[in-house]
């Protein structure tokens, strides 16, 4: 990559010239003490080192004087390049530079500012990665001064000094160091710092963010620092001491002596590190003058960000939250859309508007309500109601009946549906069922009447009740859940029936019901009056024969005068129904995705259609199975994945619920249900297991406000793409019904992946964890020919959450972000940063291993399990894999980068269960797999505020201008300086006020 130098530092600092004036007014004020006499010192020494000691606050001017000038936005980073060893065993000091970026898309460069003395002003890299020599910055004779005893000594450049006849008289060199890559001292722990494992627990849903509304500093792990403390359940009491010992602390020195570490403090003789590892870790990673500030959160300069976006302040998700919704989606997908114009290629082969569909799931997700955001055609947004989970229509045929004086015919329509509260909420509401039928009959009388079309229900002498027609469909009445649907329970309802009456004497029995032309009906529902599912593709139904009801005989499974035709939305359908042959797709069983599989986008492909299901698919008030075909003696080697619901399989992963026991009375024969039992009979009930929250697929907040961006990872993503595994013979097994051997879940969207209409579920925002391998950053070794912008995780590049916690309105919905003790990601110690992430996962309270991969086929059908407690992957210690696939990744630019960390192997870090003991036998919900990477962005933070600058400034013997001489140094100083770039008070639009910004001294001090 092109790697370019700019032009060479001017010679000295304009500032040092007006300070040698001031050197030279001393020499007449030190004249006249000379006479009186000056203990120890001549005069003209005493003007050298006062002399030194301005070209010293030379250097630190020069530091200001970039941050000044760089630093007077919010979007710069803070990035560190590692310096080369000059001492043997000790460890080279980090060279920090100041990043601004420009462009966008595939065409980003970076401008860095060295913050160090150096004889170029700054280089421009298209890559972070570039590599270039710091010795092109420093020059070939640099200077060299030990800044801290642990360290190697800080070589950079000597700066000139020049006096109004153009002479070198004095000459600096400076070193930076990024305090924000240290943890603060005066951070807010709270009350009872470092318990044994004290992480914010489901359900708060935001990791990294306190709970305790009066605590706004992000949650650490500072027992990280004590060396005692390998896994993340070993106690320890130092954060406890750092509380005690913060009242105390306030200068950079004072950190060892606040925590009662008792000097002299022995270090080792080569490396010069302290020899007590407690002591050390906090020297090295803890520091008392880090200062809160606040910044408006921009758009970064990012590949596979637009140029139009980067730069740019994000949009806050509470202001868009609390806005009227229908703009909010659309300024939401408009802006995703400008910012990441390739995101919207995520969506395969899904129908409807995707952006506005994802922003929806996640207002809805957020909102304090249960009813969806939706627009018919265009989105729908999943919240705390119910989907359909099973669906049934029971025909029967009824005695005959004397209406007046005419003998009629009667026959029964009802409508069954199991409803499945997929979320973690309780669902409160009405629901209304559509009715539809395209079955026709041959009766003698009525030869050729289409029982459920349109002509028919519209003949009230025929049809009753008389059924509302709106939207293209004729609506059941409203149901009302009574009592509400808890999370994630199922329920049978019956949503309504209708009845045919044909004045007839006499009916020939059996009769025969086809549905003509296959596939042309299926079902629609309302929540609350919004429609919100439905079969998009319709369902076809099987041909039926009633019986004439008679008393003298009992009912047979061959002589029954009812039946039920059941379909489970979401699993198994044909392609085209009017073919001679089916040609099946099979799918997941996520229900939520019946409303946009089946249609294809091309309109000379023949409409889509649910697969027939048998009435043994119908399971009702528990989770769906196939009896006779998924549960076989084959099942723990090949099973079958049509027909049943388990979302332990499905690509985020999660719990299944336990199936409980049905009596055999019902189940006859174990295959077919016993079709004389209505599906909302009470007998369904017995041996039901309570439903447990935490076991929901669907995690909503409906807290009314965003606590963090992360949180966008909660959403539903319907994107639709042809599953796919290493081979076609996979495949093939796959479409047939069968999953692979040796696979236990459906795969990711691979880089080969086709666009479908067809598949798809089981898939939130993937915010912090491996991103579907279709959608990865740009760059990395095997996607690097991908389109960038289409990693989930760019969302949090685009939007910020204000200020949560705030009472005030204005804060929460406001441009800015409190950083308050967040840590510079890109200059992080490996023990600051396992402090980020340390603590075992509380996201999922149900987090658990299987025990077997055999299917439980008493009452669980599914895998057995047994609970299980996860922290961070570990080598030696909690959090160290993370740490260094941190260390090896950055600089990060964008969250999208830092979500991408991999280990040495090549191995995805966040989300990856073969990090862990149990590998791919573990089962854990999405907010789990994403917990530590949403505690690391809620506690860092890829710039920085705070520094401190070391810097030596030499009073020297005048030399001319070109002279090559070697400098007669007459006086020396070393002066160390904490800086803070405070952006003090800000205009209205957010913009730091260029002309009153200035970088403050907060303390100083020799060394």
């Amino acid at each position: 990559m092109r790697t370019e130098l700019r032009k060479n530092r001017s010679e000295g600092f304009t500032l040092a010239a007006v300070l040698v004036v001031m050197a030279a007014m001393l020499l007449m004020a030190v004249g006249v003490l000379a006479v009186v006499g000056i203990e120890r010192k001549t005069a003209r020494s005493y003007v050298d080192s006062k002399r030194a000691e301005w070209v010293a606050r030379a250097g630190m001017e020069d530091v200001r004087g970039i941050l000044r000038e760089q630093s007077a936005n919010d979007d710069y980073l803070i990035v560190a390049q590692k310096g080369e060893e000059r001492i043997e065993n000790r460890e080279p000091l980090e060279l920090l530079y100041l990043a601004r970026g420009e462009g966008g898309g595939d065409a980003v460069k970076y401008q860095l500012f060295p913050l160090y003395s150096a004889e170029q002003d700054s280089v421009t890299v298209e890559d972070f990665g570039d590599s270039f020599d710091a010795l092109d910055l420093i020059g070939s004779e640099p200077a060299n001064f030990e800044v801290r005893e642990r360290s190697d000594d800080a070589w950079v450049s000597w700066i000139p000094v020049l006096d109004e006849d153009q002479r070198t008289v004095g000459r600096y060199a400076f070193w930076v160091e990024d305090l924000q890559g240290k943890l603060s001292g005066q951070l807010d722990l709270g009350d009872e710092p470092d318990e044994e494992d004290r992480r914010v627990e489901w359900p708060f849903p935001a990791p990294g963010v306190r709970e305790d509304p009066d605590v706004s500093t992000p949650e650490l792990a500072f027992r990280a620092l004590d060396p005692k403390v390998v896994s993340d359940e070993d106690p320890s009491d130092l954060g406890k001491r750092l509380v005690k010992a913060q009242s105390v602390m306030h200068t950079p020195d004072s950190v060892l002596a606040a925590m009662d570490y008792e000097a002299p403090f022995e270090r080792d003789d080569v490396t010069g590190r302290l020899v007590d590892e407690e002591a050390r870790n906090v020297e090295e990673s803890v520091d008392a003058t880090v200062r809160p500030y606040g910044e408006r959160p921009t758009v970064p300069y990012a590949k596979g960000i637009s140029a139009k976006a980067a730069g740019q302040p994000k949009l806050n998700l509470n202001r868009l939250l609390n806005a009227e919704r229908k703009a909010s989606i659309e300024e939401w997908a408009e802006w995703v859309d400008e910012a990441l114009p390739n995101f919207v290629d995520r969506k395969g082969g899904f129908p409807d508007d995707y952006l506005k569909t994802l922003a929806a799931n996640i207002f809805d997700y957020a909102d304090t309500d249960g009813d969806p955001s939706a627009e018919l055609g265009v989105y729908r947004g999943l919240d705390s109601y119910p989907v359909v989970s099973e669906y049934a229509m029971r025909y029967r045929w009824e005695d005959f009946r004397e209406i007046g004086d005419v003998k009629h015919f009667i026959l029964t329509g009802a409508v069954y549906v199991e409803l499945w509260n997929m979320s973690d909420q309780v669902a409160e509401g009405t629901v209304q069922v559509s009715y539809g039928s395209a079955y026709v009959t041959d009766i003698d009388l009525i030869a050729g009447i289409e029982l459920g079309s349109a002509e028919v229900l519209e003949d009230a002498s025929v049809v009753s009740p008389l059924l509302e027609k709106e939207d293209g469909a004729y609506w059941l009445p409203p149901v009302v859940l009574d009592p509400p649907l808890q999370p994630n329970e199922y329920r049978v309802i019956k949503a309504g029936e209708v009845e045919y009456r044909y004045p007839s004497e006499f009916v020939p029995s059996p009769i025969e019901l086809r549905e003509i032309p296959r596939g042309t009906s299926g079902y629609r529902m309302r929540w609350n009056g919004v429609e919100v599912d439905g079969s998009r593709g319709n369902i076809v139904r099987r041909e039926m024969n009633l019986h004439y009801p008679t008393q003298s005989k009992p009912e047979t499974k061959t002589r029954l005068r009812q039946r039920i035709e059941a379909c489970i939305p979401g699993h198994s359908y044909s392609v085209d129904p009017n073919a001679a042959e089916f040609n099946y797709v099979n799918n997941m069983g996520d229900p939520r995705m019946s409303a946009y599989i089946g249609q294809s986008s091309d309109s000379s492909t023949p409409s889509k259609a649910m697969a027939p299901n048998k009435y043994g698919n119908f399971s009702p008030h528990r989770r769906t199975i196939r009896w006779s075909t998924v549960y076989g003696s084959d099942s723990s080697t090949k099973p079958k994945v049509y027909g049943r619901a388990m979302p332990s399989e499905w690509p985020d992963g999660g719990h299944n619920s336990a199936f409980g026991r049905v009596p055999t009375a019902i189940r006859v024969g174990g295959d077919e249900g016993d079709q004389r039992i209505d599906p909302d009979d009470p007998q369904w009930l017995s041996g039901l297991v309570d439903p447990l929250r935490e076991e929901a697929p669907m995690r909503i907040s409906n807290l009314g406000v965003f606590y963090s961006a992360c949180e966008m990872g909660r959403a539903y993503d319907p994107l639709m793409w042809e599953p796919s595994y290493e081979s076609r013979t996979d495949t093939l097994k796959l479409q047939g019904g069968l999953m692979p051997s040796g696979q236990g879940s459906w795969p990711s969207v691979e880089v080969e992946a086709a666009s479908s209409a067809d598949h798809g579920g089981g898939n939130t925002l993937r915010i912090g964890r491996a991103e579907h391998p279709k959608f990865k950053v740009p760059g990395e070794e095997d996607g690097a020919d991908l389109l960038g912008g289409q990693h989930a995780a760019h969302l949090l590049d685009l939007f910020h959450v204000g200020i949560p916690k705030s009472s005030e309105k204005d804060e929460r919905e406001g441009d800015f972000r409190m950083i308050d003790g967040q840590v510079n990601i890109n200059t992080a110690s490996v023990t600051a940063i396992r402090a980020l992430v340390m603590g075992n996962l509380k996201q999922d309270p149900d987090l658990s291993r299987q025990v077997s991969k055999s299917h439980s086929t008493n009452d669980l059908m599914a895998p057995p399990t047994t609970n299980i407690e996860l922290g961070t992957p570990a080598r030696d210690r909690a959090g160290d894999l993370i740490a260094e696939a941190i260390l090896r990744g950055r600089p990060f630019a964008s969250a999208a980068e830092l979500a991408s960390i991999e280990n040495e192997d090549g191995e995805k870090i966040f989300g990856n269960r073969e990090l862990y003991e149990y590998k791919d036998m573990i089962e854990w919900s999405d907010s789990a797999a994403e917990e530590l990477y949403a505690r690391i962005y809620e506690s860092s933070t890829f710039r920085s505020r705070n520094f401190r600058v070391w810097v030596v400034g030499q009073a020297i013997v005048p030399l001319p201008k070109g002279s090559s001489a070697t400098p007669v140094v007459l006086a020396e100083s070393r002066k160390v300086f904490n800086l803070f770039a405070d952006p003090g008070e800000r205009s209205k639009d957010g913009e730091i006020n260029g002309e009153k910004y200035e970088p403050a001294v907060i303390h100083e001090n020799d060394f």
